[in-house]
């Protein structure tokens, strides 16, 4: 009748993760799904945009990595830095969502965690932060640390999303390099599922770098809104920090001049508040 849509067309254009991505992101329990047949590249745009994404920023991480043997995560547990913590605690925490999402049936709230995690926590500020990391910036044992947790966490992102997005998924995680002495499973889809590690869980460091997103995020803002240059340096000056909290400010300094363009930092007195 002309008025439905026919899925093998789909996937000629975008693709089978671009159709599964979207028909899932929309199929909340007691809602309808809405597509317009009449333009197919505007209804399955997310799914396709998503799976772009995933593909670029997987391609980069694996170009970051590279192809010399990586350490396994428990290799480098006793050197592991703030933002290694947060994203490996966020990578426990979206492990037990997704999960008991896929458990209820809930596929809509499933495909919107895992989207979030990766989209921003992984891709929007793991990997800005650990660019400089990767370049050597810090050291061997800093870039060695970087690269073992990478791998990590986008293993257990790709585990995550290929019920949702298979083909992709299994397309990037072959080119995972594996870590040495731990055996690799003979493919994605019969690679254990994520079971969340409770000791890696660290409300600090969830909190430290939830202080620095605040900070880069407002001061994005303000540039924006007094249109300051992108290539400006400004100063930012904080007040109200806890000494905890402004040491390790202070050694975020070239991460929040790299996302914020800050080139001097300074505090104010300290009220005791992180």
């Amino acid at each position: 009748l002309g008025n439905g849509i026919d899925p093998l067309e789909v996937v000629d254009r975008f693709g089978a993760d671009a159709l599964r991505f979207t028909v899932l992101s929309m199929c909340g329990v007691g809602t309808d799904i809405h597509l317009d047949h009449e333009d197919l590249e505007a209804a399955f745009a997310p799914g396709r945009n998503f799976s772009n994404k995933l593909w670029n920023a997987g391609r980069f991480t694996l170009m970051s990595v590279g192809d010399a043997p990586v350490q396994p995560l428990s290799a480098v547990r006793g050197s592991l830095e703030t933002s290694d913590r947060w994203i490996l605690s966020r990578l426990q925490h979206a492990s037990t969502e997704v999960t008991e999402s896929l458990e209820r049936f809930r596929l809509d709230e499933a495909v919107d965690r895992a989207y979030h995690f990766f989209w921003s926590d992984f891709a929007d500020w793991y990997l800005e932060l650990s660019k400089g990391r990767l370049r050597g910036d810090r050291g061997d044992d800093s870039r060695e640390t970087a690269r073992a947790v990478l791998v990590h966490v986008f293993d257990g992102i790709l585990r995550l999303l290929h019920p949702i997005v298979p083909f992709v998924t299994e397309s990037l995680w072959d080119r995972i390099p594996w870590p040495e002495g731990t055996g690799r499973p003979p493919g994605l889809s019969l690679a254990p599922w994520p079971v969340p590690d409770r000791t890696l869980e660290n409300a600090r460091a969830e909190a430290s770098l939830g202080a620095f997103q605040e900070i880069v995020s407002a001061v994005r803002s303000l540039r924006k809104e007094y249109g300051v240059g992108e290539g400006a340096m400004v100063t930012l000056v904080i007040g109200g920090v806890s000494p905890e909290r402004r040491v390790y400010l202070e050694a975020e300094a070239p991460r929040l001049e790299q996302l914020a363009r800050v080139g001097e930092l300074h505090f104010g007195a300290s009220t005791g508040r992180g």
